[in-house]
């Protein structure tokens, strides 16, 4: 498994990651996907043991729910790292897929193919690409949504309308930890952020949101080759 174990730029390599024509990733632009060690030890131990309580099993099963209805959505998103704040648009198809276009003027395409997550900087010419179940969005993009086993529910909460759930992988909570907030009325997803060790936070917001639509297979498809790089088969945890 290719696990992100720090995330740095200026000219510095980010290990786990495969790239070419480049050694810099711009972190302000890779956010929440590629986000690194997330969680201390200490938090893994403590979720091994939680109980959860009726109630948030109940809240848990209602976002397995509605994760697993959604086959493709389109949405507008802005995303805030500390100062830096950008907009695009997203597109998701399940299984797995995934596409986020950021606005002018920036050059960035982050694409997933249901296996591997493709960055894509093309006024730097730059690709680079890493296991998706090594990232947080291996967690939005599950074939079908358990939010057990594979996957530990660090917290649940219900406040003002909005149900917030904050999620690891149990066998890789270096991958990050991932916190999907949903509207109640209707129940939607609003909203994912993920916070790394040092609590540094990426939120992305959605708005506009459509589901169900027909979407172009073409979005989730690239110019560049995922086989020359032997990243063609499904990743396994």
């Amino acid at each position: 498994m290719v696990k992100l174990r720090s995330m740095q730029w200026k000219g510095l390599r980010t290990p786990g990651v495969k790239r070419r024509r480049g050694s810099t990733i711009p972190i302000t632009v890779v956010w929440a996907l590629l986000a690194a060690e997330s969680t201390a030890a200490a938090q893994v131990a403590v979720a091994a043991v939680r109980q959860h309580s009726q109630t948030e099993w109940e809240t848990l099963a209602q976002v397995e729910a509605y994760l697993n209805s959604i086959r493709t959505m389109r949405a507008r998103f802005l995303q805030v790292s500390g100062t830096h704040v950008s907009k695009g648009t997203m597109f998701l198809a399940q299984p797995g897929r995934m596409r986020l276009e950021y606005d002018p003027p920036s050059s960035v395409l982050l694409l997933s193919n249901g296996w591997h997550l493709m960055y894509r900087d093309t006024k730097l010419d730059q690709t680079s690409y890493v296991r998706l179940n090594a990232t947080p969005a291996g967690v939005l993009l599950q074939t079908s949504a358990h939010l057990k086993d594979d996957v530990t529910v660090m917290n649940t909460q219900r406040v003002l309308g909005s149900v917030a759930v904050s999620l690891i992988w149990t066998n890789d909570p270096d991958a990050g930890e991932l916190t999907l907030l949903f509207g109640e009325h209707p129940f939607i997803l609003k909203q994912w952020r993920v916070k790394d060790l040092q609590g540094q936070i990426v939120t992305v917001s959605l708005y506009d949101v459509r589901i169900g639509l027909t979407l172009d297979p073409d979005l989730f498809r690239s110019t560049e080759s995922y086989s020359s790089l032997n990243l063609s088969q499904p990743c396994t945890r």
